[in-house]
């Protein structure tokens, strides 16, 4: 056998020692993208795994950033509803955390809920709700938490002062208190230590603050709220000034009222705000904003008293007094913004609707609700409109005859007794 056919073979058995040696130093350092699938997992002994999954209370699985730390030093993270790890031995520590759009899934209707649960009419009992109601953290809820989820919607605000967008509390989290411990508006860590063949499973639940209607979106983008209902706020102008303008704002539906929202824009170079003045709905200072007054235009977001008796849609809700800059179309200065607040309505039970705003004065038909009472065999006809002005109508029956005829005003209603 010749000399340099066994230093060949010498060189290629020293070099497979060589990758065996380096595969052995390697394999202590596997990436935390590691399929599970490998062909032979017996020799994987010392892997460890750290996984789990954020959802909501009613299983909607919702995305945030989950940082892995080993002896308190960053080892890694990831964004997603789902999370698995694969580190070595040592101490670590799971993080998740999201703290963007704050607005998402807040609104009137939770100021409503919020305020019912101070008030000892509807109190929120799941500790979830509890937590999501307290955005100012002083383990309490009390008209603060109000006051700051107001100033968000009215955007005076853009973020809580003192809690994230988002908390994560494991699943298995137990509450002695009646509301959960202050600790979990941070960003909540489960520590724990790993040797080998460690499968450790962190399961949790994601809470939206300031939502306790839990209707917020899992996506970063703003998804529109599924509102299958909607309605309409009409306005008519009174121009019986050569100086001054009145808009008077009333509904088409006869709604018990609990809250509405949205922006109002209006043509600032013809028109200057001077004052909103109340009708059935109270419009405190703290439910409406002047601050982008010099863009033309006005926030409100007002929820009624539970205490007191509920405001009618069918009269006048409030009137805004404007000073007339030049002369301008009175039938179109005003509209909703749509880069403003979500322009909704909320009732006694909490249902949201859509809300478009329409202008009474160029209605070609008359705008009326009828109320039909079999119990009492009665209609009853309203004119729901807040112009200055009268109309006729007419009662007529299946075979087409006219059975009476009359005359309703604005904001009149009639009762009519027929035979059912």
């Amino acid at each position: 056998m010749k000399p340099n056919f066994l230093f060949q073979i010498f060189l290629l058995i020293f070099s497979l020692c060589i990758l065996q040696s380096v595969q052995s130093q390697n394999s202590e350092h596997l990436p935390s993208n590691f399929k599970n699938s490998y062909s032979n997992p017996s020799k994987l002994s010392f892997l460890n795994k750290v996984t789990g999954s954020i959802k909501r209370r009613d299983g909607t699985e919702i995305e945030a950033t989950v940082t892995l730390y080993k002896e308190n030093v960053f080892s890694e993270e990831i964004y997603g509803s789902k999370f698995q790890f694969n580190p070595s031995q040592g101490k670590y520590a799971v993080c998740p955390r999201r703290d963007d759009n704050h607005l998402n899934g807040v609104s009137t209707a939770d100021i409503v809920k919020i305020q019912r649960h101070i008030l000892g009419l509807e109190p929120l009992t799941h500790p979830y709700l509890l937590l999501a109601a307290d955005v100012n953290a002083s383990n309490a809820i009390t008209a603060a938490d109000v006051s700051e989820i107001r100033r968000m919607i009215l955007g005076i605000t853009t973020k809580f002062g003192k809690v994230p967008s988002w908390v994560f509390i494991p699943q298995d989290t137990s509450f002695t208190n009646i509301l959960p411990n202050p600790k979990f508006f941070g960003t909540y860590c489960n520590s724990f230590t790993l040797d080998i063949n460690t499968l450790i499973n962190i399961d949790y639940h994601a809470i939206k603050m300031g939502d306790v209607t839990e209707s917020a979106k899992n996506s970063n983008l703003n998804e529109s709220h599924n509102r299958n209902q909607s309605t309409n706020l009409f306005y008519n102008t009174l121009d019986n000034d050569k100086d001054f303008l009145r808009t008077n704002f009333t509904l088409n539906n006869d709604f018990d009222l609990a809250g509405m929202q949205f922006t109002l824009s209006f043509k600032i170079n013809e028109y200057e705000f001077i004052q909103i003045e109340n009708g059935s709905m109270k419009l405190f200072e703290e439910q409406y904003s002047l601050h982008d007054l010099d863009k033309g235009r006005i926030h409100i977001a007002w929820n009624a008293n539970p205490l007191e008796e509920s405001s009618s849609s069918n009269i006048n809700l409030f009137s805004i007094i404007w000073k007339k800059k030049s002369t301008g179309n009175e039938n179109s200065f005003l509209r909703f913004d749509p880069l403003g607040i979500t322009s909704l309505l909320v009732d006694e039970n909490l249902n949201e609707f859509s809300l478009q705003i329409k202008n009474t004065d160029t209605e070609s038909t008359p705008i009326v609700t009828v109320n039909q009472d079999f119990t009492n065999q009665s209609l009853q006809i309203f004119r729901n409109t807040t112009v200055e002005s009268q109309y006729q109508y007419s009662i007529i029956n299946l075979n087409g005859q006219i059975m009476t005829n009359g005359v309703i005003f604005a904001n009149e209603s009639i009762l009519i007794r027929v035979c059912l």
